[in-house]
C-alpha cells in the first residue's frame, strides 16, 4: 500500500507545505494577507540564518486598529519596506510574505533572514500583553520550523533584533528594545522568553516563589510518552524535517516520511521536556497528539511493516510505521 501511494502523496505533501497555514499549539492564528504572490521581490534568501525582530516605531499609530493600518500602509508601500509577518491589535498575526524570500526590512541582513517580524504599537496594557505573547510564540515556532537557534543577538545563526543588525551590519535602527522597555520588557527578559517560552517562564517563577525552605527543588516536566530519536535532519520542501528510524524502518523518503520540526517536542533521554528546543541529529523527541493524528487504518506495505497515514499540523500528511494513534503517541 505504501509503495503504491508514493506517486500520489508527493503532490499532496508539496501542496500542503506551500499553501497550508503555519499551525501552532500556542494561542494565535495567522491571517494571510500576502503582497502579490507572497514574494514581491522575486528573490529567495541566500541562506536562512536569521529571524529578525522589529517594531513599527510609529508612535502616532497606537489605537485598536493599529495592526490593520500598518499592514495597509506596508502593502501600499512595499517597494520601500516590507516584512513577512506583522503582529498587533491583541495578538493577531498577519503574514505579508513567504518565509525564505528576500524582504526589505533590514538592509544587508535581508538576504539571510528566513523571516522578519514587525510589532505594531499600542497604548493599552492588555493589548500589549497579547501582542507580546504572539510575537514570542511566532518567533519560537518559526525557529523550530527553520532550525534556526532560539538565541537572541548572539554570534552565528539565531534570532536577531534590528538593533543587532545595526551594530553588526550597518544602519541606524535600534528596535525593538525601546518600545519593549516602555512596557517593562528588558533585553534579558526577551532573550529568556524566546528561549524558554512565556508560559514556561511563568511556571518556573511561580514554583520558585511557592517552594518552602527545606523542600526539594522542583523537577523538570517529564513526559510518559514514547521517546523517539532524530537519526537524520534536512531542509526539504520548504521546511526543516527529521527522520526517525524507529518510525520509518525502511524505504524512507523525505517527501513521504519526513517529520516537520514544528511537529515535535524535544526531550532528554529520560523524557524531561527541554527548555532549548533547538533540533539536531541525535536529539530525542515526542509527538504530541494535537500536532499529529493517525487518519487511516494500518496497511501492510514496504518491508513487510504496517503503515498508517498521519496528518500533521506543520508538515501535512505523511506515512509512519505505527498501528494507531495510541501507538504513535505512547509506543
Amino acid at each position: 500500500m505504501k509503495n503504491k501511494l508514493k506517486a500520489l502523496l508527493l503532490p499532496l505533501v508539496v501542496a500542503l507545505t506551500i499553501f497550508g497555514p503555519l499551525a501552532s499549539v500556542d494561542a494565535y492564528t495567522i491571517d494571510k494577507n500576502l503582497i502579490g504572490n507572497g514574494n514581491p521581490s522575486g528573490l529567495s534568501t541566500y541562506s536562512n540564518k536569521y529571524i529578525i525582530l522589529h517594531e513599527s516605531g510609529n508612535a502616532s499609530n497606537t489605537g485598536a486598529d493599529s495592526l490593520d493600518r500598518e499592514v495597509s500602509y506596508m502593502k501600499r508601500n512595499w517597494a520601500s519596506a516590507y516584512v513577512s509577518f506583522f503582529v498587533g491589535s491583541g495578538g493577531r498575526v498577519v503574514q505579508l510574505a513567504n518565509t525564505g524570500t528576500f524582504q526589505y526590512g533590514a538592509l544587508t541582513a535581508n538576504g539571510y533572514a528566513y523571516a522578519q517580524i514587525e510589532l505594531a504599537r499600542t497604548n493599552n496594557e492588555a493589548t500589549f500583553k497579547k501582542d507580546y505573547e504572539s510575537y514570542i510564540n511566532l518567533a519560537r515556532d518559526l525557529s523550530k520550523k527553520s532550525g534556526i537557534p532560539l538565541t537572541l543577538d548572539g554570534t552565528g545563526n539565531g534570532i536577531k533584533s534590528h538593533n543587532w543588525v545595526t551594530q553588526n551590519l550597518g544602519g541606524d535602527h535600534t528596535d525593538p528594545y525601546g518600545y519593549l522597555a516602555s512596557w517593562g520588557i528588558t533585553k534579558q527578559q526577551l532573550a529568556s522568553d524566546l528561549l524558554n517560552g512565556i508560559s514556561s517562564t511563568k511556571e518556573v517563577e511561580s514554583e520558585k516563589t511557592t517552594t518552602k525552605p527545606g523542600t526539594s527543588t522542583p523537577t523538570p516536566k517529564t513526559t510518559t510518552q514514547k521517546i523517539y530519536q532524530v537519526n537524520a535532519m534536512t531542509y526539504a520542501y520548504g521546511l526543516w524535517q527529521v527522520k526517525s528510524d524507529y518510525l520509518v524502518p525502511t524505504d524512507f523518503a523525505w517527501y513521504e516520511n519526513g517529520i516537520a520540526v514544528g511537529d515535535i517536542t524535544l526531550v532528554d533521554a529520560k523524557g524531561n521536556i527541554l527548555a532549548d528546543q533547538t533540533t539536531k541529529v541525535g536529539s530525542y523527541f515526542i509527538i504530541d497528539q494535537p500536532r499529529a493524528t493517525v487518519v487511516s487504518a494500518a496497511y501492510k506495505g514496504s518491508g513487510g511493516y504496517y503503515w498508517s497515514k498521519v496528518k500533521t499540523s506543520t508538515g501535512g500528511t505523511i506515512w509512519l510505521s505505527v498501528w494507531n494513534q495510541s501507538h504513535l503517541i505512547n509506543g
